[in-house]
């Protein structure tokens, strides 16, 4: 029998109508594998903040996220393990887990590794120190030809911390001596000096240093033992119950003054090394108006300003939340107290805040550039609400599951149910509709009107730029790639 005895069935009706459904079958599954590889790839995710997902750079944090970003170099990619970025967020300095490091500045991109342990970037962005996987300490100033080999011989377990100024011309760093049993600490400004007042049995980590070197903070082996010090004083000890546990030590521009936690939750305040003084009975983070700004340099934030007195502070105790203005000797003065959260203008003059009670919140304001500021309730049992990033939108779900706009002092009604809201530094909003005991559909406010994006949603969250915005079906995150091929976070089981 020839071929085409083999195939005469073809020559039927009937044997037309099958062939065809056969191809088009075929040809749906090639398109289907096909598009499929060309999908972002798809991970098992861990539950992320749905309020709003940002790029989270410290591994510790117990989430791994996977960096992508065009450069002039080609593509800077890989499982992140640090991501620094200075004042203002022009300069970026990014390590890899497999230990590519890039400087991203101006528009400009520099590989300078690949195989660093460790990066440190100053606050300022003109410098990063790093630590290679061949024991050598490299100093890179931005624009250079090449970086500064530090140090050498060292280990990654040797090298028990370094911090670098804020201009990036300094740096502070310690070694662990095995013979003697002690830590030795160092000091590089163009050249590396021994700091022999400050070798400690057991170890030293340091933590800060100010340019030109008038101010070094450290850590004791132990971690609980805070200390500020001199190039050539002798070192004061600022508390024995330090603890990175219930937040990071703040320090001024200058690095002059720090806040410091204790383990039983306390803020206390240092200037120059002095004697602490007690700032409040909770965490107190310095809230930030327009203009400034703090970076996380290692294990310590640096903040833009000149001081730390005279400010508002955000005071966290357990759950509850209160802004306070404090003077330059601490006396407090409140404003929005045991609030779930706090919002503040870039100015600084417009407070919104919110509190709990009995499972609703309330939604307040307060005008701080008033002679007596009072509060102004807007919103009752609300079960969910968004801010819009320049505070001038308010969104909230209200007890019948209505979602609501307000803006300009007055409320209108955006949907008849809804069950979440959300808000991107875009400026757009997406809400879910819960439809199932785990399931939603998710849509979004385009020109006045609801766009359906997602069904059977069980998360959603996006990137911190918006670019990227993602919802979790039958529990795979499925991304969708909206403005640009730029910063995709992914979690790996």
């Amino acid at each position: 029998m020839n071929v085409t005895q083999n195939f005469s069935f073809l020559r039927t009706k009937k044997g037309i109508v099958a062939a065809v459904l056969a191809v088009v079958v075929i040809l749906g599954l090639l398109v289907f594998l096909l598009a499929d590889a060309f999908v972002p790839q798809t991970v098992k995710a861990e539950r992320f903040d749905q309020r709003l997902y940002g790029v989270i750079s410290d591994p510790g944090a117990g989430e791994t996220l996977f960096y992508r970003k065009a450069t002039p170099l080609g593509v800077a990619q890989g499982f992140l393990k640090s991501r620094q970025t200075a004042f203002g967020g022009a300069t970026e300095a990014v390590l890899t887990e497999s230990g590519e490091l890039y400087l991203l500045y101006g528009g400009d991109a520099r590989h300078l590794s690949s195989q660093a342990l460790d990066a440190r970037l100053s606050a300022e962005g003109r410098a990063v120190v790093y630590l290679s996987s061949d024991g050598e300490v490299y100093h890179y100033t931005v624009g250079e030809e090449a970086p500064v080999l530090i140090a050498d011989g060292i280990s990654a377990s040797d090298l028990s911390s370094f911090a670098v100024s804020p201009s990036g011309d300094c740096v502070f760093f310690a070694r662990v001596n095995e013979d003697a049993g002690d830590a030795r600490a160092f000091f590089w400004n163009g050249e590396t000096t021994q700091l022999d007042h400050l070798t400690l049995i057991g170890g030293l980590s340091p933590l800060a240093v100010s340019d030109g070197g008038e101010h070094l903070y450290y850590l004791t082996s132990s971690g609980t033992a805070l200390y500020h010090a001199t190039l050539s004083g002798s070192a004061e000890k600022l508390t024995a119950s330090f603890s990175q546990k219930v937040a990071l030590p703040y320090f001024n521009r200058t690095v002059s003054q720090v806040l410091f936690c204790e383990g039983n939750g306390y803020t206390y305040f240092s200037e120059n090394g002095g004697e602490k003084m007690k700032v409040s009975s909770g965490v107190a983070v310095p809230v930030e108006k327009s203009g400034e700004l703090s970076v996380r340099a290692g294990h310590c934030l640096i903040g833009s300003q000149d001081s730390l007195r005279a400010r508002l502070y955000l005071v966290k105790r357990e759950e509850a939340q209160t802004l306070r203005y404090l003077s330059e000797d601490f006396a407090s003065e409140k404003y929005a107290s045991d609030a779930a959260e706090v919002f503040l203008s870039s100015d600084g003059t417009q407070l919104y805040f919110t509190r709990l009670l009995e499972g609703r919140y309330r939604i307040y304001y307060m005008d701080l550039n008033s002679e007596n500021p009072a509060e102004t309730m807007l919103a009752s049992g609300v079960t969910a609400y968004a801010f819009s990033a320049d505070l001038k939108q308010i969104y909230y779900i209200t007890r019948g599951n209505k979602l609501y706009e307000r803006s300009a002092g007055v409320s209108t009604l955006i949907s008849e149910s809804a069950s979440g809201v959300y808000t991107t530094p875009r400026g757009e909003v997406y809400w879910t509709v819960k439809t199932g005991e785990s399931e939603s559909v998710l849509y979004l406010l385009k020109e006045k009107e609801s766009v359906r994006v997602a069904t059977k949603v069980t998360d959603f969250f996006f990137t911190e730029d918006a670019d990227y915005v993602c919802a979790e079906t039958d529990g795979i995150v499925r991304w969708h790639i909206r403005v640009s091929d730029d910063l995709v976070p992914l979690a790996r089981s």
